[in-house]
C-alpha cells in the first residue's frame, strides 16, 4: 500500500478540507510556487553564493547570490508549480479516499471502506 493509498487521518482530513476550500490555484500558488518555489530560490541563491564568495565581504557574496538569483527565479518557481500541483492530486486522492465517520456513508470511517 502507497503513501496515496493511505486514507487521511481524521485532524489531516479537517486539514485539507480547509486548504483545498481556498481551490487549486490558490494552493499550486502559494504552496508549490511561493513556499517553494521561492523558498528554494533563496535557499540555494544563498548557498551557491557562499561557495564562491566564502566569508570574505558582504559586496562579493552580494554580487554572486543576484546573479545565481536571476535564473533561479526562473526554474524553480516553474518546478515548485509541477511539485504544488502534484501534492494537489496525492492530497486529493487521499481525500477522495477518506469518509468522515459521521457521513452515515457504508463503510463510513473505515480506512479500507
Amino acid at each position: 500500500m502507497g503513501l496515496l493509498d493511505k486514507p487521511l487521518k481524521p485532524r489531516e482530513y479537517k486539514g485539507w478540507s480547509r486548504v483545498r476550500a481556498h481551490g487549486k490555484w490558490y494552493f499550486v500558488g502559494v504552496y508549490g510556487v511561493c513556499y517553494y518555489g521561492v523558498g528554494i530560490t533563496v535557499l540555494w541563491s544563498a548557498l551557491m553564493a557562499f561557495g564562491h564568495s566564502g566569508p570574505s565581504s558582504g559586496t562579493v557574496f552580494l554580487s554572486w547570490f543576484l546573479s545565481y538569483l536571476g535564473g533561479a527565479l526562473i526554474v524553480f518557481p516553474i518546478a515548485g508549480f509541477v511539485i504544488g500541483l502534484m501534492l494537489w492530486w496525492g492530497n486529493e486522492r487521499r481525500y477522495a479516499r477518506t469518509r468522515p465517520a459521521d457521513s452515515g456513508a457504508p463503510g463510513a470511517g473505515r480506512p479500507d471502506g
